[in-house]
């Protein structure tokens, strides 16, 4: 699943890969068992759960938030606001 150009995403339930590029808004992803890249962000990211795939974000102009922990590894860089880690 491929979003772009778009202000405001919020996913609840996706088994495959999730890519969010260049939202004008919030992006809050609920549950995602594939990899998540999450890019040009102009508000927060949240992240509720993550169960088993590898996350991507950058380049966001508010704050990051992980809610749950997942196995997969979690790359943040280019942050405006606070990230937070469970």
């Amino acid at each position: 699943m491929a979003i772009e150009g778009v202000s405001f995403v919020r996913i609840t339930d996706s088994s495959g890969d999730v890519r969010v590029d260049d939202a004008a808004g919030a992006v809050r992803v609920e549950d995602s068992s594939g990899d998540m890249i999450i890019e040009r962000i102009t508000g927060d990211v949240a992240i509720e759960r993550d169960s088993s795939g590898d996350v991507l974000v950058s380049d966001v102009g508010g704050n990051v938030e992980f809610i749950a922990d997942g196995s997969g590894l979690v790359r943040v860089t280019d942050v405006k606001g606070t990230v937070r880690l469970p």
